[in-house]
């Protein structure tokens, strides 16, 4: 154990992967420990002590000329799992794990810096954001390894960017650079480094509260996991419920005290 560093500041926690011998890469080990902190992190969270944001990255590691981000799964891990059941585990682990990311009710960015191969891929595919540098590339390799996508990515991929464009990147095995990632819609942003991410999640927090946040993780997993009509029901339930927030409550106190100033002022 021991992989993944945990640091907050402030309102902001960030969790790096750091497995540079095995190149970040994905097996029982990681993901145990991940499933562990996410765990955790969802209890603080349902005590009402948690960040208002997760950064989720990874210390790059550079071979030769490439700098890779997370290098898919953990080949001599994966090696020692010998039946479905056990197959089977291991990706609903990962599975899971994301599913966790989408269900914490505080913003998740994922912060890609370097080449996201296989399951590192999938990895990257998950949270709220998703920030890279401008040396990140996402590739979906599984299919070159006599496998096929094992975490939820092929509902991701689809959700995100269609079946065509889905079933292209897969089949083709196409790399996509981060530009190209960032006008398919897999990457929300693309950045030069990272150096300046913490400041840029740290202004985003501050402008929208932690109950909005909330609420609208929710309607977004309504939206892609229920029918039309659930969907709409849940939405205007969960509206309902986020009216009047303390952060709502405070701009509605606020945009008061300034109409009732402008009018004395225009009155006098």
């Amino acid at each position: 154990m021991g992989f993944v560093g945990i640091v907050q500041q402030g309102n902001i926690e960030r969790w790096t992967l750091c497995r540079p011998e095995r190149m970040n890469a994905l097996g029982t080990s990681l993901a145990g420990e991940l499933s562990e902190c996410v765990a955790e992190l969802g209890v603080r969270a349902a005590a009402g002590s948690a960040p208002r944001a997760l950064v989720i990255t990874a210390e790059p590691v550079l071979k030769g000329p490439n700098r890779i981000w997370v290098a898919g799964g953990d080949l001599k891990e994966l090696d020692e799992i010998d039946s479905a059941e056990g197959a089977q585990r291991y990706a609903a682990m990962l599975t899971n794990l994301l599913e966790a990311f989408d269900e914490l009710p505080l913003l998740v960015v994922i912060a890609v810096d370097g080449a996201a191969i296989g399951g590192g891929a999938e990895l990257a595919l998950g949270g709220d954001l998703r920030i890279a540098t401008s040396a990140s590339s996402l590739s979906f390799k599984q299919l070159r390894v006599g496998l096929a996508t094992g975490y939820g990515g092929a509902k991701r991929l689809v959700d995100a960017i269609g079946l065509s464009r889905a079933q292209r990147l897969v089949f083709l095995g196409e790399t996509l650079d981060a530009q190209t990632a960032l006008n398919f819609g897999l990457f929300h942003r693309v950045v030069p480094d990272l150096s300046g991410l913490d400041a840029l999640v740290t202004a985003l927090v501050a402008e929208v509260g932690r109950e909005s946040v909330a609420a609208q993780k929710a309607m977004f997993r309504l939206a892609v996991r229920a029918h039309p009509g659930a969907a709409q029901a849940g939405e205007l339930e969960i509206f309902g419920r986020l009216w009047r927030n303390p952060g709502h409550a405070a701009f509605l106190q606020g945009f008061g005290e300034k109409g009732r100033k402008t009018g004395k002022e225009t009155k006098g």
